[in-house]
């Protein structure tokens, strides 16, 4: 599998790529974007030389991702690799490609999953989680291959996997595309993805990112009639009117879509709670 891949024995690379021998060193952007066979060859020489290539993509995807798509397939089983510094690299580059390009990334599902269940390193976790949850925006019948995985952490005592891993679960169950025999309380999990959700609607208020708002709120609309016979509802809904509070006293000089969604989310999750 793809945890191998990361650990090839030592082999003598090709003199150009003498230089990537250092553990600090970062491949340019110039090499990945036109040399990226020689990256993969190099990568398959020894953790040192993958990390270098890694982190050089990693930059690449935070700066630019368009340029960096070409290298998910490439990437993707370094995210199950036994070196730690390797599968943290890796899962960096996935994580910052998945939340710009979500279908680009779901060939990674698999090796994701291999990662989330067995990676001991809580960074790599985190990434490998945050991830799946971008892509299970829009492709749940690819998560839904590793759900089993993503399960235990919903009862994490790290907020951000437990988190993420709610969003993830939550999108695939919200489109029925949960398999038929997971061990997966539906009922618990909508609460736990909708608080999620509004948690990130906070958080992207405070930030001042609008785009995340919008798309945050949009899935809030779409989720709010769904969960009203669901247990818990009273701290979820304290949870979602925190964020709609938080956003609203930002929206003052947000812009108007801002404000719209924010009245939106507002009016429902108030007309649900009445019901109550």
């Amino acid at each position: 599998m793809g945890g191998e891949k990361g650990d090839h024995g030592e082999r003598s690379p090709s003199p150009e790529w003498s230089a990537l021998a250092g553990e600090t060193t970062r491949v340019p952007r110039d090499a990945i974007v036109d040399e990226w066979e020689a990256c993969v060859e190099a990568m398959a020489t020894d953790s040192r030389r993958a990390v270098a290539v890694l982190r050089g993509v990693a930059s690449l995807a935070s700066e630019e991702p368009d340029a960096a798509l070409h290298t998910v397939a490439d990437v993707a089983p370094y995210a199950a690799a036994g070196a730690t510094n390797v599968r943290q690299q890796a899962t960096l580059v996935l994580a910052r490609l998945a939340e710009h390009d979500p279908g680009a990334a779901a060939c990674a599902v698999d090796d994701l999953g291999v990662t989330v269940a067995n990676a001991p390193d809580l960074p790599s976790q985190r990434r490998a989680t945050t991830a799946l949850a971008h892509v299970a925006r829009v492709d749940t019948g690819a998560v839904a291959r590793v759900a089993d995985d993503l399960v235990p952490l919903l009862d994490s005592d790290d907020d951000f996997l437990r988190e993420d891993a709610a969003l993830a679960l939550g999108r695939v169950a919200h489109r029925g595309s949960l398999p038929v025999d997971l061990d997966l309380d539906v009922d618990r999990l909508l609460p736990a993805y909708v608080a999620a959700l509004g948690a990130q609607f906070r958080r992207a208020a405070r930030v001042d990112a609008l785009d995340d708002c919008l798309a945050a709120g949009e899935e809030l609309d779409d989720l709010l009639a769904t969960i009203a016979g669901c247990e818990d509802l009273r701290a979820t809904l304290a949870v979602i009117l925190d964020a709609v509070d938080v956003a609203a006293a930002h929206g003052g000089v947000a812009p108007e879509p801002l404000r719209d969604r924010v009245a939106g989310v507002a009016d429902q999750a108030e007309r649900i709670a009445e019901e109550q």
